[in-house]
């Protein structure tokens, strides 16, 4: 939920430390942990992304040879390389993801990739999706976050007044964020006032 909602940093570190202390030995092996996180890897990585030290030292141990994954991957190292990859993580399903994830995680890989203008539509399909409101659905916390990556895809395209808009509704969308989203906020304010013509 924490990538969802745009949260890294120390609360991440937390969380994963938390998540290693429960998998380690002598309740688990060491095989038995990187399999389990193998099998965890695509849930959480949208909170894996948030920061690049932890979502390279995942990959190193991982070697996760999913579309997806290595289209992130390789956007991160090699952003020149990338657009193929990021093709391919568009025509291969994923199970293992929901839509609002996959198209998120797509949109992101995009956005490494220099692919701006695509990475805002991809970013820009979570809009459209149904999502949950029966049980947890981490594509509410996706949206809301896609308005603000979806904002900096347009500023970088040169797409001034499209990035503003995204700014002003991620804005009114995290309006009642609680404080682990405030930075989020403050970033997307500090952006509307650099593109708002005085």
């Amino acid at each position: 939920m924490l990538g969802a909602l745009g949260i890294g940093g120390q609360v991440l570190e937390q969380e994963l430390e938390r998540l290693d202390r429960t998998w380690s030995p002598p309740r688990y092996t060491p095989r038995q942990r990187t399999l389990l996180r193998q099998r965890i890897a695509l849930r959480i990585v949208p909170a894996l992304i948030l920061d690049s030290a932890v979502f390279a030292a995942w990959e190193r141990e991982l070697r996760i040879e999913r579309p997806v994954w290595k289209a992130l991957v390789i956007s991160a190292r090699s952003p020149d390389l990338a657009w193929p990859h990021v093709v391919e993580a568009l025509d291969t399903p994923e199970p293992a993801l929901s839509e609002a994830t996959r198209w998120f995680l797509v949109g992101t890989a995009a956005a490494g990739a220099g692919e701006h203008e695509r990475a805002a539509s991809f970013f820009s399909r979570l809009d459209s999706l149904p999502l949950d409101a029966d049980r947890p659905d981490l594509g509410w916390g996706l949206r809301g976050l896609s308005l603000l990556l979806r904002a900096r895809s347009y500023e970088a395209a040169g797409r001034t007044e499209l990035a503003r808009e995204s700014y002003q509704r991620h804005q009114v969308a995290w309006a009642a964020a609680d404080t682990l989203g405030h930075a989020l906020r403050r970033d997307a304010a500090a952006a509307l006032r650099r593109l708002n013509p005085e």
